[in-house]
């Protein structure tokens, strides 16, 4: 999708190109939750627990890009 945008007092124009994104996530009963919120404020526990859940998924490099 590309959106573009103008004013009158500004004749520079501006594209904007939307590009689908997928996040996946998963969250399983068997692995406690982090008690410590918000999550970015604990980016390391919050990651292990990530890190755990999608292992526990069958997902062992989480953070490789696709």
């Amino acid at each position: 999708m590309r959106l573009s945008y103008s004013t009158t007092s500004n004749r520079h124009k501006m594209a904007l190109e939307l590009i689908p994104v997928i996040e996946i996530g998963y969250n399983n009963k068997d692995i406690p939750t982090p008690g410590k919120y918000p999550y970015w404020e604990y980016p390391i526990l919050w990651d292990k627990y990530n890190a755990e859940s999608h292992k526990k998924a069958g997902w062992p490099n989480w953070k490789m890009d696709y």
